[in-house]
């Protein structure tokens, strides 16, 4: 029987002071990680896991539960979007 893949919605803030490339630094996330469905997150739907992409601190979208799912991150930095790839290496791309 294949591995289920770990369903990933992606829900992004507004867009009005991002202090980074929030589209590149999930697509990079997803190319780091094997297993796991990055997509858009669909009102409705249910998810293994949302990300909350914030563009800035203020995290505008922090709150956001249009979707269903286990767990909810806000990450709000490159620097966050790094910290959950390390965390989740189990899942990692093998090159």
């Amino acid at each position: 029987m294949a591995e289920q893949l770990n369903r990933i919605g992606v829900k992004y803030c507004g867009g009005c002071n991002p202090r980074y490339n929030r589209r590149q630094a999930v697509e990079e996330l997803e190319s780091r990680l094997s297993n796991v469905n990055v997509e858009i997150a669909a009102e409705g739907e249910r998810y293994n896991t949302i990300l909350l992409v914030c563009g800035c601190t203020a995290q505008c979208i922090r709150e956001w539960r249009g979707a269903e799912a286990d767990q909810y991150l806000s990450i709000c930095s490159r620097d966050g979007f790094l910290a959950l790839a390390e965390k989740n290496k189990h899942h990692r791309r093998k090159t």
